[in-house]
C-alpha cells in the first residue's frame, strides 16, 4: 500500500520539469485561487454576487476533482513549492521581494519590470520556450521556474490584498497573515478554505441545494483537524441558520432538520466558552419555530442571482418572483439613467483628468479581476497599478456606473486633497460642480462637505487662508483622510470619572477640522502633534465642545439632521454625520 503511493508520487512528480500553464489541473488551481482572492478582496454583497455563480461554475467542480488522488497530489506539490514567508512587508518594492524569495527563478525568468500577473506570466512562456527540456534546457531550471512561478504568483496576491485590506487586521488563527487571508501550506487547507468560501457564497444566494452538497463535503472529508472543526463551526453559525431555514421552504426538511440540529451544537459550544448565552439560545430558539411553523419566516432577497435560485427551489412562487424581477428590472433602468447622465457629463464638460495631486496611469489592466480599495485606503497612491489604471478610466467616457462606485471614496479624497494643494478658483469651480453632480446621482451627501469646506476657506482672509493651507499642505499624507464627521468618545482614555471628548471630523488626519482651528491651534498641532483642539475633562465642557462643532461652518445642515437636541456625550459615541 505504501509503496502504491510511493509510486503514484513519482510517477508525477516529473511534472515540475514542464510548463504549468499547459498542465489543465495546475491552470485550474491558479483560476481557482485567484478567484478565491477576489471574491475575500470585495468589501460589499452586491459585487459579491455579481460573480458568485462565475466562481462557482469554475470552483466547485474544481473542488471536486481534488477527490482524484493523482491530481491531489499534483496540486499539493505546486502548493507546497510555492510557499514563502508570505508576511512580506508590501511597503517594499515587489521586484525586490520576489529576488529575496527565490533569486535563481527570478534571474531564470528574465525579469526586468514591475511584476504584475500578465508580466509574469509573459516571462514565464518565454523562460519556458528557453529552458523547457523538450527544446535542450535543463529540467533543472526548469523545475526551478515553476517553483518560482507559483511563489511570485504568491507573493501578487498578498501585494493585491495589501491593496485591499486593512493593515491593522487581526489574525483569525496563527495560520492567517496580516490581512486576514488564510496561508495556504498544503492541499488539505487550500480544500477546506476553498470549500468553506463556496459554501458561504451558496447560502448567500440561495443555491441551498449546492449548499447542502458542500456541507456534506466539507462534513465528511475536509475536517480532518480540530483547528477545521472549530473555525468551519464558529464562523458559520448564520450560515447554518439561514440553510435550515432556506431548505425548509423548498420542502427538504430532512436535510433542514439535520442542519437544525448543526446549529444547536454550534450554539451551545459558543455559549460553553462564554459568549452571550442569550443571543444564541434565541438565534437557536428562533430557527426551531420557524422550522416548526409557530414563527413566520421572512425571506429577503436583494440581487436577481439571489430570486433565480429562490424560485428554482420554490422558496419563492411565480408572483413573487415576477414581481421581484420587475422590481430589479426597474433598478437596473434606474441606474442605467445615472450611467447616462454621467456619460453625458462626461461628454460635454468631462470629469477633471488631473487633479494635480497623482501622476496619470495609463494603459489596460493586467488582470479582469481588479479588487476593491480598502474603506481606509482612500488614497490614488494607495492603489496598485491596475487599480489606478481602473480609477483614471473610470472617470472617462465610456463611464460605468459600477466603476464610479467602486471608487467614489479615491474621488472624494482627490478632491479635497486637490483644493487644498491648488486652491484656486477656476479648479475649485470645476470640483465644486462635480461634486454637486456625484451627490446627486449617487445620494452620497458627503461630497457637498467638499463644498462646504471650500466655502469655509473663501469665508476667511486670505492671509488666514494661506497659513491654514500651508499647514494642511505639510500634514503626513500617507494617513488617508476620512469625510466622514464624526463625534467620538475615546473608550481607552475613559478612567474612572475622568471622560475625555474628542471631536473628530476624519478618522486619519483632522483636514476638515483643522480648518476651524485657529492658526495658533494649528502651530501648536505642528510643533508638538497634539491634538489642536483642547481636551474636555468634565461634562460642561464636553458640551461646550459638541456646541462648538455644530456652529462650525463645516457641514452644519447634516449636524443639525443627526444631531437634533441630544446632548448625552456618551451617547454620541460614534455619530457619523455624512
Amino acid at each position: 500500500m505504501l509503496f502504491n503511493k510511493l509510486f503514484k508520487k513519482s510517477e508525477i512528480s516529473d511534472f515540475r520539469g514542464y510548463n504549468y500553464l499547459d498542465d489543465s489541473d495546475i491552470n485550474n488551481y491558479f483560476k481557482a485561487d485567484e478567484y478565491f482572492s477576489y471574491y475575500n478582496s470585495l468589501k460589499t454583497v452586491a459585487p459579491r454576487r455579481d460573480i458568485s455563480e462565475e466562481i462557482i461554475y469554475h470552483n466547485l467542480p474544481f473542488l471536486f476533482s481534488l477527490n482524484d488522488e493523482r491530481i491531489g497530489i499534483k496540486i499539493d506539490e505546486v502548493i507546497r513549492d510555492s510557499l514563502f514567508d508570505q508576511r512580506v512587508d508590501t511597503k517594499f518594492d515587489i521586484n525586490n521581494s520576489a529576488k529575496i524569495i527565490n533569486p535563481n527563478g527570478f534571474k531564470l525568468l528574465n525579469i526586468k519590470e514591475a511584476l504584475n500577473l500578465k508580466y509574469l506570466k509573459a516571462c514565464y512562456k518565454i523562460a519556458c520556450k528557453k529552458h523547457h527540456p523538450d527544446v535542450g534546457g535543463k529540467n533543472e531550471d526548469m523545475q526551478i521556474i515553476n517553483i518560482a512561478f507559483g511563489q511570485f504568483h504568491n507573493l501578487l496576491k498578498t501585494y493585491q490584498l495589501a491593496d485591499s485590506i486593512a493593515e491593522d487586521r487581526e489574525n483569525i488563527l496563527d495560520d492567517f497573515d496580516v490581512y486576514g487571508e488564510p496561508i495556504i501550506k498544503s492541499l488539505k487547507e487550500f480544500r477546506f478554505f476553498l470549500a468553506n468560501q463556496l459554501f458561504s457564497i451558496c447560502i448567500d444566494i440561495f443555491c441551498v441545494d449546492k449548499g447542502i452538497e458542500i456541507f456534506d463535503h466539507i462534513h465528511e472529508s475536509l475536517l480532518i483537524n480540530q483547528k477545521f472543526r472549530n473555525y468551519f463551526f464558529d464562523n458559520n453559525i448564520d450560515n447554518f441558520d439561514k440553510l435550515a431555514i432556506r431548505l425548509s421552504k423548498s420542502d427538504q426538511m430532512t436535510h433542514a432538520n439535520r442542519i437544525l440540529k448543526v446549529l444547536k451544537d454550534s450554539c451551545e459550544r459558543q455559549i460553553k466558552t462564554g459568549l452571550s448565552k442569550d443571543y444564541f439560545n434565541k438565534l437557536y430558539r428562533s430557527c426551531e419555530n420557524k422550522l416548526n411553523g409557530k414563527e413566520n419566516i421572512r425571506i429577503i432577497i436583494n440581487h436577481f442571482v439571489q430570486a433565480q435560485h429562490a424560485y428554482r427551489l420554490g422558496i419563492i412562487d411565480k408572483k413573487k418572483y415576477d414581481k421581484l424581477v420587475e422590481k430589479f428590472k426597474g433598478k437596473n433602468e434606474i441606474e442605467n439613467n445615472i450611467e447616462k447622465k454621467l456619460n453625458e457629463y462626461a461628454m460635454n464638460n468631462g470629469f477633471i483628468d488631473n487633479l494635480g495631486i497623482y501622476e496619470i496611469s495609463n494603459g489596460i489592466p493586467t488582470k479582469k479581476l481588479i479588487p476593491e480599495p480598502d474603506y481606509y485606503h482612500d488614497r490614488f497612491n494607495h492603489l496598485s497599478e491596475d487599480q489606478k489604471i481602473e480609477y483614471i478610466n473610470a472617470f472617462r467616457t465610456p463611464v460605468r456606473l459600477a466603476l464610479i462606485k467602486k471608487y467614489k471614496e479615491i474621488r472624494k479624497t482627490s478632491y479635497l486633497l486637490s483644493l487644498i494643494k491648488n486652491y484656486d478658483k477656476f479648479h475649485a469651480t470645476k470640483i465644486l460642480e462635480e461634486c454637486k453632480l456625484l451627490a446627486e446621482v449617487l445620494n452620497d451627501k458627503s461630497f457637498l462637505l467638499i463644498i462646504d469646506t471650500y466655502n469655509f476657506l473663501s469665508s476667511i482672509d486670505s492671509k488666514e487662508r494661506n497659513k491654514k493651507l500651508e499647514y494642511l499642505n505639510d500634514m503626513d499624507y500617507d494617513d488617508p483622510p476620512s469625510l466622514g464627521i464624526s463625534l467620538k468618545l475615546d473608550n481607552d482614555r475613559i478612567g474612572g470619572s475622568e471622560t475625555i471628548f474628542n471631536k473628530r471630523i476624519s478618522v486619519r488626519e483632522d483636514y476638515l477640522e483643522f480648518m476651524t482651528a485657529t492658526n495658533d491651534q494649528l502651530l501648536k498641532h505642528k510643533k508638538t502633534g497634539e491634538d489642536p483642539f483642547n481636551n474636555t475633562q468634565d461634562w460642561n465642557e464636553d458640551l461646550i465642545a459638541i456646541n462648538n462643532l455644530e456652529n462650525s461652518n463645516i457641514g452644519a445642515a447634516y449636524k443639525e439632521k443627526w444631531l437634533g437636541n441630544e446632548k448625552d456625550p456618551h451617547k454620541l459615541k460614534w455619530l457619523f454625520l455624512i
